[in-house]
């Protein structure tokens, strides 16, 4: 199959993939949904050209999301892979060319002609499936082109698209870009009321996993549907937070990360290690126990302490009746009878 066929047939297994529409104007809810939309189509092209990072998992979709969202995604599936490399947070997307038909790199001049030839060979085979896979790339980018300018009215698109060019100059991912600066910000008021309504509690139960899954998903949902920047240190706050007042980690385990220095305090590291202390409890069968509270603890107490218990409530009731019955007694009694009460409750009590 040609490069051009290969183009042609990757456009036509995309017909009828659309993508929602949005009227009026564009919100940042909205582009987030296309975004997520056309990244999911992107996921599913794997994919081995070089511009991909982990391509053979995330398909295309370095190309479309944000990359706030694409280095966690890539660094949290390379721990394990042997080779693997995380990206680094400076990492930027770089929207690749249609490479020249011929390597021409050239050969070591120590090799024989039959090795020269067999080395050519392989370099026209590697070059040939980059095309392939570039072409694969493009064929997604002209088709999701034509969904987003069918997704939203003309009128938002129109100071981008070339008169003669179209949208064939811009890349998908510069199209959601400025679809994004046509959104409505924010005020001001209005992200600081959205920040306060953020409130994730770590439901009893669930793996710390769960809860950090949770954490990052409102995160993206904040940036892609509000362009609000729940920032890192604030969002380790509250994590660190509720796993204090989970009861679940010990105050020696908390104690241990709140003493390290500060330049150790990473969210990787906070991630790595109240994971490893939950892990911990996990073997022993204490993590995910509900939050203690007081009356919980009356469940637990000997019978011989309801006994006692029983006992100084009975003698609070006598004492009770005695005051009442020496109304007419003096005020040295009365006084000597209510701190008696007053220490009978706080022995009750506690």
């Amino acid at each position: 199959m040609t490069n051009a066929a290969v183009r042609e047939a990757t456009i036509k297994s995309l017909d009828g993939r659309t993508l929602t529409r949005h009227h009026g104007r564009p919100t940042f809810k909205g582009v987030g949904q296309t975004r997520h939309e056309v990244a999911q189509a992107y996921a599913k092209a794997k994919t081995s050209h070089r511009a991909f990072p982990m391509g053979s998992k995330f398909g295309l979709a370095a190309a479309v999301l944000r990359t706030g969202k694409y280095i966690p995604l890539h660094n949290g599936a390379a721990v394990g892979i042997p080779d693997a490399e995380d990206l680094d947070e400076a990492w930027e997307f770089e929207h690749p060319v249609r490479p020249d038909p011929y390597d021409n790199t050239p050969l070591p001049g120590n090799l024989t002609v039959q090795q020269r030839e067999m080395r050519r060979k392989e370099q026209e085979a590697e070059r040939n499936e980059e095309i392939v896979q570039y072409d694969v790339f493009e064929a997604y980018e002209t088709h999701y082109k034509e969904q987003i300018a069918t997704a939203y009215d003309e009128s938002y698109l129109e100071a981008l698209e070339n008169e003669l060019l179209g949208f064939t100059h811009v890349t998908v991912s510069e199209m959601l870009e400025h679809l994004r600066e046509q959104c409505l910000a924010m005020t001001s008021r209005e992200k600081k009321q959205k920040l306060k309504e953020v409130n994730l509690e770590w439901e009893q139960g669930d793996d710390v996993r769960v809860f950090l899954s949770k954490v990052q998903k409102l995160q993206e949902q904040l940036q892609d549907q509000y362009d609000l920047d729940w920032a890192e240190d604030v969002r380790m706050t509250h994590i660190v937070s509720e796993f204090a007042d989970s009861n679940i980690f010990t105050e020696e385990e908390m104690m241990t990360w709140e003493d390290k220095p500060r330049e150790d305090q990473t969210y990787a590291a906070m991630v790595a290690y109240f994971t490893r202390c939950y892990d911990k409890h996990a073997r022993y069968g204490n993590a995910g126990a509900p939050k203690s509270h007081g009356y919980e603890s009356a469940n637990n107490v000997t019978d011989q302490a309801k006994e006692e218990l029983l006992q100084l409530m009975l003698q609070l009731l006598s004492n009770q009746n005695e005051v009442t019955e020496a109304a007419t007694a003096d005020k040295e009694h009365l006084q000597a009878m209510s701190d008696s009460n007053g220490d009978l409750l706080d022995i009750i009590k506690n």
